[in-house]
């Protein structure tokens, strides 16, 4: 499951290295220093990040709140003379992690909690023991919704770069 791992890529772009950082800086809001708490943030650009050298750090500008949406990291190499390499590292937000791995253990030992407490009364299948399906199944939603926003990233930013992933 990805969810909990980092997602990596590399793309693959005709274009140099110069031109690439000179693109990722217009598409980059790098000014605005928001920390995203509430519903999103508004910027003109696609992105809104750092870049640093030959590397750079974004989360993509949304005016909702979405917690599925990955952090990228990405790190420049020009391959030879003709092309230009980019490693992309797609990750969940570190809070969002924490709260998740809570929570889903919360709600595993209450879970078992309920399970136990059928097997002590010796019911052969009593409703609670489907509660235990609820935390498989709300993983994989989120590790869905994961995989659908590190998508969406990684090709908005074949877009920009005139990129393919190889």
């Amino acid at each position: 499951m990805n969810f909990f791992q980092v997602v990596r890529y590399t793309l693959e772009t005709n274009l140099d290295q110069l031109e690439v950082l000179e693109l990722l800086k217009k598409n980059i809001d790098q000014d605005n220093n928001t920390f995203q708490i509430g519903f999103g943030i508004s910027s003109p650009k696609r992105f809104i990040g750092k870049i640093k050298n030959n590397s750079f750090k974004a989360n993509r500008v949304l005016n909702y709140r979405n917690s599925f949406s990955p952090i990228v990291f990405g790190e420049i190499h020009r391959k030879n003379r003709n092309s230009t390499e980019i490693k992309l590292n797609l990750r969940i937000h570190l809070l969002v992690k924490v709260f998740s791995i809570i929570w889903f253990t919360g709600f595993t030992l209450g879970s078992s909690l309920f399970i136990f407490s059928a097997i002590s009364s010796r019911q052969l299948f009593p409703p609670a023991y489907l509660i235990v399906l609820a935390p498989i199944a709300l993983f994989l939603v989120f590790n869905y919704f994961f995989k659908k926003e590190v998508k969406l990233s990684k090709e908005i930013l074949m877009q920009i770069l005139e990129a393919e992933e190889i």
